[in-house]
């Protein structure tokens, strides 16, 4: 696929974590029968996504504060706000044991955006 046998700077390691087993134990095999199949981990919690602040009037690099579903940065107050759906993909995300530690401001083509990354 590549004739270069050396990772890129901004490439970034990931190892996927299979999906537990559950069940009694008395059935065959992983699957227990009417389970649903497991989400893409790689789709579901990207290694960073963009959220559009509401307020324009922030630094880059800033680090914000996520309260509830409110961003918060340190002295300014409320720039932002997360929707339902945004907010259900971090509480799976969560569940799945990835969690989105980094939360900085960013400038993309003149819009301001706070990027969750892992």
């Amino acid at each position: 696929m590549g004739s270069s046998g050396e990772r890129k700077s901004s490439d970034t390691l990931r190892i996927n974590k299979p999906a537990s087993a559950t069940g009694d134990g008395s059935s065959i095999g992983v699957s227990g029968g009417n389970s649903a199949p497991s989400p893409d981990i790689n789709n579901l919690c990207p290694i960073r996504f963009r959220i559009k602040l509401t307020r324009q009037d922030v630094s880059v690099g800033r680090t914000l504060a996520l309260e509830g579903n409110i961003l918060v940065a340190p002295n300014i107050g409320e720039v932002g706000k997360l929707n339902a759906r945004v907010t259900k993909r971090l509480e799976t995300c969560l569940g799945l044991g990835i969690s989105y530690t980094t939360i900085t401001t960013v400038i993309d083509q003149g819009i301001y955006y706070a990027e969750f990354s892992q």
